[in-house]
């Protein structure tokens, strides 16, 4: 498993988070052009949002999280241009679960493929 983070630029702030194209079938499932699949995110304090994970067509499928989930949790964490964001995959009892810090790298450690937080 890998820590995934973004640097957010003023379009990912105001209307729509851009995923690079590599998180796809790793941190964030594989989906088909042109659709979309609604993706939960939680923040170390048990916070849960609801992301739109959305394609394009092909040739380029750009990736985003569509603004109405992503742009509540970016006023409610109050987000500024060049903050960062991490994302990653966690187990918790028996499902995955993508969790999500910004600002400060989260204090994570990967044992055999399985995230492991420490406070």
């Amino acid at each position: 498993m890998t820590l995934f983070s973004k640097s957010l630029s003023h379009s990912d702030r105001t209307q729509k988070l851009s995923i690079p194209i590599d998180w796809l079938g790793s941190l964030l499932p594989s989906i088909e052009q042109n659709s979309e699949a609604t993706i939960s995110v939680v923040e170390r304090n048990g916070a849960e949002y609801c992301f739109v994970l959305r394609t394009r067509n092909r040739p380029h499928l750009k990736p985003v999280f569509q603004s109405h989930g992503w742009l509540q949790f970016v006023r409610a964490r109050q987000l500024q241009v060049d903050d960062t964001v991490y994302f990653w995959k966690e187990r918790r009892g028996n499902e995955d679960i993508i969790g999500v810090q910004v600002r400060d790298r989260p204090n994570i450690t990967f044992l055999m493929g399985h995230a492991i937080a420490f406070n």
